[in-house]
């Protein structure tokens, strides 16, 4: 074995390389390459020359050719081309509908005794009503207002009257193209008592406007006008009257009044996929920016609470640092801005930034954490103040958006990172030894030191790409002064070309075992001094294999 080196690797990790590894992944990347492009089984012919010189790739690679499949989160300056990464997350997105219910109204009751004496052929009339304080969502609301967008009322009548009767129900405080609820059905007497009826409605449209002065309290009023028919059935006044409504299956379009405290918890992680394969080492950014972005169309006043806002790392001192603590200037609570009542169906947008000033986030950022935890406890109302006039919409939301921006401006030190990726290499019978040759033109400001082990499939290393203690292989472009640290080419970027120790047959028939690399990558920017990336920065590779055939075999 050329390197017997042991180490421990994670399994079944993917690639999530970035930026800072744009060098690794195009190295790491040679191999996987290889078996698409140099298919040794198609070479097995009798006719073989002793040695076959193949050149595999030639490539000039931009940023975007490396990192196509996390371009998205790659944010290129339109006017310098310097590179900003993003991480983003929606932390909350909820309706109005999704979290305030009204609750079904049971039992609106109106229940008395008729006393009156009605002739055989005559009739009378007797208006019955009594108040009912609607129940709200939650203790403390006031309702001024409520359009219904779809409910059922179901009326249930129980009278001793014996005689024919006609009533004629009405809700005045419920209200549809501007005339109140009202619904006239008939009892007929027919010898038993009680007479009872039961009808249900739909009372999808209706708009309650509801008392609340004095001791009335989300009040509305139940009327019944009792026509009574008299007939030759005896006087048995006073006559017992019950007529009981309940409203079921209540969806709001919107609402007025005071809507009392709800509480939105958040909580979630916010990965970092630029550290996730990190080792030991780190970066120094320069500018760290969270941005933290509510939009509200709640017509209500929230504030979002920090419970915990941690930036975490398995591997890195101190392992955990508290974004927003309060000796960091952080301002928490936060108050969200809503739209006031003129501006009923809008949203109010905000963001707040957060820096160096305010917060712990650069510090945070540069110890490489995995991810960013966060639990924020969201609140209505937070002054719980009964005067404040609210509204919402069913579709009126309150949404929490955190997104970390990363300027790739600052220095690498020692920035060391594995991974795993799967490999199979088809090696004729035949090879007695395989050199590879790779060239390359490095634009970019980044120095590597690579490692690549092949392993079984038990992940057992087999042997190793490269000999010796020396694996830098990737030298970093030197840069200019500030503002700018642009990379220098004049003069020219000189190539470099190295060329690991060649696999000979019992190496050959080692790796044929392969089913993995295992890569090792330590990064640091040029001198380990400031640098930024660009966009147009770009690496050329070539790289080519030599086979040598045995041809006595």
């Amino acid at each position: 074995m050329k390197n017997n080196i042991n180490p421990s690797f994670p399994s079944g990790s993917q690639f999530a390389w970035t930026i800072l590894m744009s060098a690794t992944m195009i190295l790491t990347g040679l191999f996987p390459s290889c078996k698409k492009n140099l298919d040794f089984n198609k070479m097995t012919q009798p006719e073989w020359s002793p040695t076959w010189t193949i050149p595999l790739i030639h490539s000039d690679l931009t940023l975007h050719d490396i990192l196509k499949k996390d371009n998205n989160i790659f944010i290129e300056d339109p006017v310098t081309h310097m590179l900003t990464l993003e991480y983003a997350a929606k932390l909350f997105s909820q309706t109005a509908q999704q979290y305030l219910r009204i609750p079904d109204q049971w039992d609106m009751k109106i229940e008395t005794t008729i006393d009156t004496d009605v002739p055989p052929g005559d009739s009378t009339e007797i208006t019955v009503s009594a108040p009912y304080s609607f129940t709200p969502a939650q203790p403390g609301q006031r309702l001024d207002t409520i359009f219904i967008k779809s409910a059922l009322i179901n009326i249930d009548v129980t009278s001793q009257i014996n005689h024919r009767i006609k009533v004629d129900f009405t809700l005045p405080g419920a209200l549809k193209n501007g005339k109140p609820f009202d619904t006239l059905f008939e009892l007929q007497y027919e010898g038993t008592l009680p007479v009872q009826k039961n009808i249900q409605l739909d009372f999808s449209g209706y708009q309650f406007i509801f008392l609340n002065s004095g001791s009335h309290v989300n009040e509305i009023t139940l009327e019944a006008a009792v026509k009574i028919f008299g007939d030759e059935n005896p006087n048995n006044s006073p006559y017992p009257f019950t007529i009981t409504s309940d409203i079921t299956n209540i969806i709001f379009s919107k609402m007025f009044g005071y809507l009392g405290q709800y509480e939105y918890p958040l909580i979630d992680t916010l990965s970092l996929d630029i550290f996730t394969n990190n080792l030991s080492g780190g970066i120094e950014l320069e500018e760290i920016d969270l941005f933290l972005t509510t939009s509200n169309s709640i017509g209500m006043p929230l504030q979002l609470d920090f419970q915990d806002l941690i930036a975490y790392s398995p591997k890195n001192p101190p392992y955990h640092i508290d974004i927003a603590d309060p000796a960091s200037g952080f301002p928490n609570p936060l108050v969200i801005p809503s739209p006031d009542i003129q501006h009923i169906g809008t949203s109010k947008d905000t963001t707040f930034q957060f820096g160096e000033d305010n917060s712990y986030i650069i510090p945070a950022i540069n110890m490489s954490p995995e991810y960013i935890y966060f639990n924020v406890i969201g609140k209505s109302n937070p002054a719980n103040d009964p005067a404040y006039e609210n509204f919402i919409y069913d579709t009126s939301r309150f949404s929490v958006d955190m997104k970390v921006v990363l300027p790739l401006f600052g220095k690498i030190k020692g920035f060391s990172l594995e991974d795993t990726v799967a490999f199979d290499f088809d090696i004729p019978d035949q090879a007695s030894m395989l050199d590879f040759k790779v060239r390359t033109e490095n634009y970019f400001p980044l120095d590597a030191e690579i490692q690549i082990y092949f392993a079984d499939k038990n992940y057992v290393i087999l042997d190793s790409l490269f000999t010796g203690n020396d694996h830098h292989i990737l030298h970093a472009a030197p840069v200019g002064p500030p503002p700018d640290y642009r990379v220098v080419t004049n003069p020219p970027i000189e190539p470099f070309t190295f060329s690991p120790a060649p696999f000979f047959k019992e190496d050959l028939e080692r790796i044929k075992q392969a089913r993995f690399l295992f890569i090792q990558a330590a990064l640091s920017s040029y001198n380990q001094e400031l640098v930024k990336i660009y966009a147009d920065y770009k690496l050329d590779v070539k790289l080519a294999a030599k086979l040598t055939i045995d041809t006595q075999n």
